[in-house]
């Protein structure tokens, strides 16, 4: 398998993320009617902050509602969990060293690296490896389609709930 396999693998999975900032500026915007925040957010704010003011503003725009949707609230607040395990994910991925497994003369797959921490009485230098072959980013892929579409069904419920010329 070519090495610029895995290279499109994880640039598969960043431009996913990103979508996923775009969709939560989407809500946050759908909300309070504040279209230049769709430019300044991303550039401002890291993903763990945009996942919970995101959060917060559902939360309160459910709260001010005529009849408040507490479940909405809950199934949102779960959403945003999510959410943050994939930033969390791109970090791992994003400031990790790899090292190519090679078998003969073909790459398998890059290994993750993680350096552990040197404690007293513990060997330096131990490697945590991670497989990142390209179908381990498969399951991660349709996750975040998965909660794609969910942030898109909210977005919308928002625009329902908004009384009109707001």
């Amino acid at each position: 398998m070519p090495e610029n396999a895995h290279q499109q693998q994880l640039e598969k999975f960043e431009n996913l993320v990103q979508a996923l900032e775009r969709s939560l500026i989407g809500i946050i915007c759908a909300i309070t009617g504040e279209d230049y925040a769709a430019e300044i957010l991303p550039a401002e704010t890291k993903y763990r902050r945009l996942v919970g003011s995101a959060d917060v503003v559902f939360s309160h725009f459910v709260d001010l509602l005529h009849q408040p949707d507490l479940e909405a609230k809950t199934r949102f607040h779960a959403l945003m969990e999510r959410c943050l395990e994939f930033g969390v994910v791109r970090d791992r991925v994003n400031h990790s060293q790899y090292a190519l497994l090679r078998h003969a003369a073909d790459v398998v797959a890059p290994m993750q690296e993680q350096a552990g921490l040197r404690c007293k009485g513990d060997s330096p230098g131990q490697v945590i490896a991670e497989d990142l072959s390209v179908e381990s980013f498969e399951p991660y892929f349709q996750r975040i389609t998965d909660v794609l579409a969910e942030l898109e069904s909210f977005r919308l419920q928002v625009t329902d709930w908004k009384p009109a010329g707001k």
